[in-house]
């Protein structure tokens, strides 16, 4: 079999010969070998059109579609297997041989897969090896528990001899129970036909309580206990299961309806977000003024306030006083000595679920007690019952916590209705039926968003021809709108938002569980992935030791130092480690923001206040993973729609199918802008539909002429919203719009509780905000200020799917972006964003992975609507011989704004007795070769000489020496990690960032290191990332981050392979300074 290359097979061999020398522990490198064995079936399989939520269903599918013999099936199972019992702990003896034999198996079935013979360096460590793994026979239960497994086949439904309907599937447990068959009972699941529709071939499946036939050995069927849960890894949220249930009835559908159809929010859901905020305050402090405590929770939803208006909000205010602030004190007044967790998040990919709990309580008589809490702020039903919808709420929280703390779980489950006085406080039973319900809705959605991923459009059909099923009464008109924009939409307008959806939901698919070429597991990497695993991705802090405990606040020492990828401003989740004995599934999850990330210290924001000292005492030790938030994606989905209810004109323009109409309005020029400034403000001023901006690298797209534009359109009492990609962008604009004297409101700002009056209301016209926070309010926004024009910064960052909805809002739009720099962040390879419709393909829509922005431009160029585009030619930053490496690919129209930036160099001392100085001294851009070095994702000599010329540089610039001098980019965190562990000074370490490209957008230093750190030709492929003109953006912006001096380390040969590094390379040899290896080495051994 060769489904492999030989260049990625040896870039294989050669990173196991890594873990051979590695100095590290046995189950260390185990786990390493493990990881390799993972990322060879991603690598296999990532340009397959198949959704894959794991290695063993990527593995299923190589041998069922290529034909692998038996016995390297079994080799192949047999690794997978023995791995996962190192991992659980279940290998008695882990020493040198087990390493040496996971080793020669791995060696032995890449050769099998690419027929590339193993390097002699590791067939000489592998000849005394064992020649595979003891064997471990295949056991016969008389009961299963538990399996993992993948489906391989299935039957239809038949009737049984006894009458029964029924179907079987033919799987293969993921541990050691081997291949069996299962025949599933409609006795047993009350919806069989469901269930058969959502199990396919290569479905993973989590079976749980299943016997052994009678009569046949490997057969088993299932009984009343049985529960199946379909892709366990894709978690869905507790409440979203729930709310397909009422009055008595389930319908699965009404899951597609809430999250694909936009809904105006009601002044009912603001109003039990305040209860539950003053329920939390109550819990910390039950003397809490609740005036005090509501206007506080008001003075930060200021769109919220404003759209509802006053008179709505002081209604609310006075019902939450009158009849629900009593209940509350009634409840937590006698439960001042519990201990109470406030929404503590718990997940179970046993069940495939995960939710947030009003609060967790442990009563003082006995802490082992785990009793869910469940505010509920509408209106009660009658004679002390619960609402279906609430009940199966409960349910899943249950069904959490005995993931979380087994089955013999203590606790109550309560639910309180704050409003009513009839038994407010009422007791809630859950059972096995119940499970069942849940786990079959949960089933149906999985399964319905799977399809739709995947382009089977069923449910967009069901919903259009009234077939979705009895919905709540209050969905019905929105639900009837959809319909009717469905039905009446243009063909392509309907394959527009057809694929673009099933996008998103790739995307969202992707960050729970991975995608089909990435490396990163999604969030299901939380339980699937161990600690170490995780270490070596860079993708966890561990054994954090919590120092100081505040309301909302959590001040971490750190106790070992590891290199990551957080950074400040990240969303995360916080658990302990020392209580779930690292498992983060085993314990409840804590949700922030991580506000400051030191050497030896991290400071959190949690998202809600806690109160259990004991839970969060001095001295226990916590982890740090990485978070999702789902909503972005819900968001992005439903406000896709807003797309097929746009005029027809909007959506031709959007497409490309209309040439933009040319304005009439006056523009004066700005003496103190360049001609190009001028020229594109003017342009985008007076443009009737719309106007796109190429700014390049240092030509001041955001500090000039994005502030140039608001200026002029404020000047005509026009309404602007403003929107950026990053946090850091917004503060850049708002900063230049006060120093020019320009009003505006930024969303997300908290209000003072005197300002609830009509004085309230901003009179500017100018709102800016990030383009997640815009999306999640933009149902407040529209309900006060008037969408006229909208600005787009960093629009090349935005994919199709960021951005279409949003433009449909608007009567003109202005995109500021650069298609040849950063592209939007994807997590899908572009064979799965690559668009396979012949209709789009033909509007130039072929890839979702690319920007709006991109598309546009070029159709602009290519249709000559000059009138609705323009580029920006003078920067401001870049020195000209640092410029003329990027010039090429903006038609070399670039040209300087500063006299400086034709200087000549005199940073460094050409006579210095510091050879590397003098080396620096000589050109603004340098290329230092690199010695040839087989190592995956490092190069400990390009490392050294990084060090090295970063501590020149720190002992030249002396006292002036500050974050803004220079900055290290490399592309692998491996890298990263290892320039760090060489630098061993203090002042470096803090004042120099170290990181990828894509954390140095929009950024610059006055001088950048760039370490490439590749050594073959399958790591080069994938350091590059090519825009539709074939520019390698990654490139082009590391060179650009450089205001005065490049300097960039790499083996040539193999960079050379890149069409724009060889241009790079070529360029600096002719006009700058390139350093041969021999060279180097006198250069950097005389240092």
């Amino acid at each position: 079999m060769k489904l492999l290359a030989k260049e990625p097979a040896d870039s294989f061999f050669d990173t196991l010969a890594e873990i051979y020398d590695e100095d590290a522990d046995f189950f260390t490198k185990i786990i390493a070998c493990k990881k390799c064995f993972d990322d060879l079936f991603r690598e296999i399989t990532k340009d397959e059109n198949v959704a894959f939520t794991g290695t063993y269903g990527r593995i299923e599918y190589v041998l069922q579609n290529w034909g692998a013999g038996q016995e390297l099936s079994e080799k192949i199972h047999r690794f997978r297997r023995n791995a996962g019992y190192v991992i659980k702990g279940r290998t008695q003896k882990i020493d040198g041989q087990l390493f040496l034999t996971f080793l020669r198996q791995i060696c032995e079935i890449i050769y099998a897969l690419t027929e590339c013979g193993i390097p002699e360096k590791l067939a000489e460590a592998l000849k005394d090896a064992p020649e595979g793994f003891e064997e471990t026979k295949t056991r016969t239960y008389e009961t299963i528990d538990f399996s993992n497994c993948i489906v391989l086949n299935k039957t239809d439904i038949k009737r049984g001899a006894a009458g029964g309907e029924n179907f079987s599937i033919f799987c293969e447990d993921t541990s050691e129970l081997g291949r069996y068959s299962l025949r599933i009972y409609k006795n047993h699941f009350e919806d069989l036909a469901q269930l058969h529709e959502s199990i396919n071939r290569y479905t993973t499946l989590n079976i749980l309580n299943i016997n052994i036939s009678v009569k046949e050995k490997y057969f088993y069927s299932t009984g009343f206990e049985s529960q199946i849960i379909v892709e366990p890894d894709f978690i869905v949220e507790a409440s979203d299961i729930a709310e397909c249930f009422a009055n008595y009835i389930y319908n699965p559908y009404i899951f597609f309806v809430r999250k694909f159809i936009p809904s105006k929010p009601g002044i009912a859901a603001f109003k039990g977000n305040l209860i539950n905020g003053l329920m939390d305050a109550l819990i910390s402090d039950p003397g809490a003024d609740p005036e005090e405590v509501i206007n506080e929770l008001i003075s930060e939803n200021l769109m919220r306030v404003l759209y509802y208006g006053k008179d709505a909000i002081e209604n609310a205010v006075k019902d939450i006083l009158e009849n629900h602030y009593k209940n509350l004190m009634m409840i937590f007044k006698s439960r001042k000595t519990d201990s109470i967790r406030i929404e503590p998040t718990f997940v179970s990919p046993l069940y495939g679920i995960h939710g947030r709990l009003d609060a967790l309580i442990e009563p003082e008589g006995d802490r082992t007690k785990k009793n869910v809490f469940e505010l509920k702020s509408g209106n009660a039903r009658a004679k002390a019952e619960v609402w279906v919808n609430h009940r199966m709420q409960v349910t899943c929280y249950n069904m959490l916590l005995k993931s979380a703390f087994g089955k013999d779980r203590k606790g109550t489950s309560s639910i309180l209705y704050s409003s009513t006085s009839e038994s407010p406080f009422r007791n809630v039973v859950c059972g096995p039926a119940e499970e069942k319900k849940v786990l079959l809705v949960r089933n149906s959605i999985v399964s319905g968003l799977f399809n739709l991923a995947n382009g089977n459009f069923e449910i967009l059909n069901a919903l259009k021809s009234g077939k979705a099923g009895i919905i709540p009464r209050f969905m019905e008109n929105g639900l009837l709108d959809f319909a009717d924009q469905i039905k009446n939409a243009g063909d392509t307008d309907l394959r527009y938002y057809r694929y673009m959806l099933s996008f998103i939901l790739r995307e969202h698919r992707s960050a729970k569980t991975g995608s089909a070429g990435a490396e990163d597991g999604g969030f299901a990497s939380l339980w699937s992935e161990t600690a170490e695993e995780k270490k070596k991705d860079f993708k966890i802090i561990t054994n954090l030791v919590l120092e100081e405990f505040g309301a909302k606040e959590l001040r971490f020492s750190v106790k070992e130092k590891v290199s990551h990828n957080f950074r400040e401003g990240d969303i995360a989740i916080f658990y302990r480690n020392d209580v779930t004995g690292g498992s983060p599934v085993n314990a409840e999850l804590i949700r922030g923001t991580i506000q400051k990330l030191a050497n030896d210290e991290v400071v959190v924001e949690m998202r809600n206040r806690q109160v259990d000292g004991n839970y969060f005492a001095k001295g226990t030790e916590w982890n740090i993973e990485h978070d999702v938030i789902e909503s972005n994606f819900w968001n992005t989905v439903r406000l896709l729609f807003e797309f097929v209810k746009a005029p027809k004109y909007k959506r031709e323009l959007i497409l490309g199918l209309r040439e933009p109409e040319k304005g009439s309005a006056k523009y004066e020029s700005d003496k103190n802008l360049s001609k190009d400034q001028n020229d594109n403000i003017k342009k985008a001023v007076t443009a009737e539909d719309y106007y796109l901006i190429q700014g390049p690298p240092g030509t001041g797209k955001t500090s000039t002429t994005l502030t140039g534009i608001i200026k002029n359109l404020v000047k005509s009492n026009t309404k602007i919203v403003i929107l950026a990609y990053t946090n850091r962008a917004v503060e850049e604009i708002c900063g230049n719009l006060s120093k020019n004297g320009i009003s505006f409101v930024r969303t997300g700002r908290k209000v003072s509780e005197d300002s609830m009056g009509e004085e309230f209301i901003p009179v500017t016209n100018v709102v800016i905000s990030t383009v997640t926070s815009f999306v999640s309010k933009i149902h407040e926004l529209e309900g006060i200020y008037e969408f006229d024009t909208l600005i787009v910064d960093e629009a090349s960052q935005l994919t199709e799917a960021d951005l279409s909805g949003i433009l449909a809002k608007f009567r003109k739009f202005i995109l500021i972006g650069d298609q040849n720099q950063m592209p939007s962040v994807v997590t899908q390879t572009n064979i799965e964003s690559e668009v396979r419709d012949e209709a789009l393909r033909r509007l130039g829509i072929t890839n979702f992975n690319r920007s709006l922005f991109e598309r546009l431009y070029g159709i602009c160029v290519k249709k000559k609507w000059h009138h609705a585009y323009g580029m920006l030619e003078t920067h401001y930053r870049m020195h000209r011989e640092i410029s003329g490496l990027i010039n090429v690919h903006y038609g070399n129209k670039l040209i300087e704004g500063r006299d400086t930036q034709n200087d000549e160099f005199t940073t460094f001392d050409g006579g210095s007795q510091d050879y590397v100085e003098k080396m620096l001294s000589k050109s603004r851009t340098i290329f230092i070769e690199s010695e040839y070095i087989k190592s995956s994702k490092t190069n400990r000599d390009e490392a050294e000489k990084t060090v090295s010329i970063l501590k020149t540089i720190k002992k030249v610039f002396g006292e002036n020496f500050s974050e803004k001098t220079v900055g290290v980019v490399t592309p692998f965190r491996a890298q990263i990690a290892l320039i760090k562990s060489f630098i061993g000074d203090a002042e470096l370490s803090e004042k120099v960032t170290i990181d990828t490209v894509e954390r140095f957008q929009g950024s610059e230093r006055e001088i950048i290191i760039a370490s490439f750190a590749v050594y073959n030709s399958f790591q080069m492929k994938n350091l590059q990332s090519l825009n539709s003109a074939d520019i390698d953006r990654k490139l082009l912006v590391t060179l650009s981050r450089a205001a005065s001096q490049i300097i960039l380390l790499g083996y040539a040969p193999v960079l050379s392979e890149g069409i724009y590094y060889e241009q790079v390379i070529k360029h600096i040899r002719k006009n700058g300074l390139y350093v041969s290896r021999k060279e180097a080495e006198l250069i950097f051994a005389k240092k």
